[in-house]
């Protein structure tokens, strides 16, 4: 169950990217003259595989999710929460209903992925809580200048720097039924695995690694056990600051009060002022890295120390974005999230600030969700959704939710 949780972690970052783990491999010791070159690399391929890895397209299983405050409830009794998933009805990702109880202790239903333990996303008697797969960032790509000398080294700072190499044996099931071992030598940088990935793979002079900022995310099972304890927004706030184990989603929620919350509190890479502005800058300059970003990838110099990720106090792990600097907002009226970017969580106001990239674009276009999302919740009303009065019953929601 662990090591099944761990991977759902993952669904953002690693996961997309394992094929091509396995097969990455310094180049034989041919001349030097016969060796693949940089100059060799191939953008069209190198194009096609970052768009098979999906990981511009992750809101294909995304959502919609309202959280209306006590402001636009009609008899302002509390808050309601619409939870409208986009995951899909067959396979792993699949949602279960669950129900746990335990007489005296808590009382929580909900709904999670299968073989999960817990409750993803539900509602305890004090709060009710979705998520929405984030559009923030959960890893960077970093292209690697290798050294002269050894194809597994490469620099930083012009400093040589070895590669870790792990020997990793499997079992392998043959034709004939029978089973034997293999044994393929697997390589690390400083960052993380190395990738072959297609259009640059590993030649004498360059390399595709990858940093993943939930690859030691054990604070994931933890939180999600004691959601049963939530009662109040305060409590969900304090639980996601103490363990911030979200892996990829942001959060909207509401409480028996009335309050609502968004929060893209999702793991996310830390970069420096000063790597922002270099990536800014590299992004319209150099098309591997545009190409990336187009995919979904934030493709960074390897070689160069300032694309590291700052450590700070009071985030999960080192190199993550703490909590109090991630995009977050409480309020009474309403909050809500289709998969865009933190800067929309209502047609009221925007949450600008100097919120890092890997947290997504400010100033952007939204989605026709998000921009639907707003219609139906704004207080304009100009759907008429939320009846002549403007303040949502349990069924204006429920309605609303089908309305196309």
């Amino acid at each position: 169950v662990y090591t099944y949780a761990r991977s759902v972690a993952l669904l953002a970052s690693s996961a997309r990217l394992v094929d091509f783990i396995a097969s990455a491999q310094p180049p034989t010791e041919e001349p030097v003259g016969l060796r693949r070159t940089a100059d060799e690399l191939d953008l069209s391929v190198f194009e096609a595989a970052a768009a098979d890895t999906g990981l511009n397209d992750l809101d294909s299983i995304g959502s919609n999710g309202w959280a209306i405050g006590r402001d636009r409830v009609e008899g302002a009794k509390g808050g309601l929460l619409l939870a409208n998933p986009h995951y899909p009805w067959e396979g792993e990702l699949r949602f279960a209903e669950v129900q746990l109880t335990v007489p005296g202790e808590y009382d929580i239903y909900g709904a999670n992925l299968l073989g999960l333990p817990g409750i993803g996303i539900g509602f305890t008697d004090g709060l009710a809580w979705t998520h929405n797969v984030s559009a923030g960032k959960r890893m960077t790509a970093y292209s690697l200048t290798l050294d002269p000398e050894s194809p597994t080294s490469y620099l930083v700072d012009g400093v040589s720097v070895p590669m870790t190499p792990t020997p990793t044996t499997i079992d392998i099931l043959r034709a004939d039924g029978t089973v034997d071992t293999e044994t393929r030598t697997m390589w690390r940088s400083e960052y993380g695995p190395m990738i072959d990935f297609p259009g640059v793979g590993w030649t004498a002079t360059t390399a595709l690694t990858f940093r993943d900022a939930n690859i030691d995310n054990d604070e994931f099972i933890e939180q999600y056990g004691r959601m049963p304890t939530v009662q109040s927004i305060d409590d969900l706030v304090a639980l996601n600051a103490a363990y911030q184990g979200v892996p990829l989603f942001s959060t909207v929620a509401t409480d028996s009060d009335g309050n609502v919350w968004y929060a893209d509190s999702a793991a996310t890479p830390n970069l420096s002022p000063e790597a922002e502005q270099l990536y800014a800058v590299k992004r319209y300059t150099d098309l591997f890295t545009q190409v990336a970003y187009e995919q979904g990838v934030i493709l960074l110099d390897g070689s160069d120390s300032r694309f590291r990720w700052e450590i700070q106090p009071g985030a999960r792990d080192p190199g993550l974005v703490p909590f109090t600097e991630l995009p977050q907002v409480e309020r009474s009226d309403y909050l809500f999230n289709a998969n865009d970017s933190f800067w929309v969580p209502s047609a009221e106001f925007t949450l600008t600030g100097p919120y890092s990239i890997m947290n997504g674009e400010q100033d952007t276009a939204l989605t026709m969700r998000s921009r639907q999302n707003a219609a139906v919740l704004g207080d304009a009303n100009t759907t008429g959704l939320a009846g002549p009065d403007g303040l949502f019953s349990a069924d204006e929601v429920r309605t609303a939710a089908f309305e196309n």
